[in-house]
């Protein structure tokens, strides 16, 4: 019964920081994308593209370790099950 206790907590934190990682995910995206927009009225040596690629990186990473939880999401759901 605890290990069933155990990993229900577990599978709330992972819930948890998965919601955590899209809504970083979400705002690094949003940033990028606006930095990158005003190319169309910004004189390109004036775009910090450096800025853009560090959000989108790390918008990146957020995004890998959101599908990694949720494969973690999924085994203990099917442990819970049995």
């Amino acid at each position: 019964m605890s290990e069933r206790l155990a990993l229900k907590g577990k599978l709330t934190e992972l819930r948890k920081k998965k919601m955590s990682l899209a809504t970083k995910a979400d705002a690094n995206i949003k940033a990028g994308k606006n930095l990158l927009s005003m190319s169309s009225v910004t004189p390109l040596e004036d775009i910090d593209l450096q800025a853009a690629l560090v959000l989108l990186g790390d918008a990146k990473k957020y995004q890998d370790e959101y599908h990694d939880i949720c494969e973690q999401i999924k085994t203990i759901e099917k442990e819970l099950e049995d």
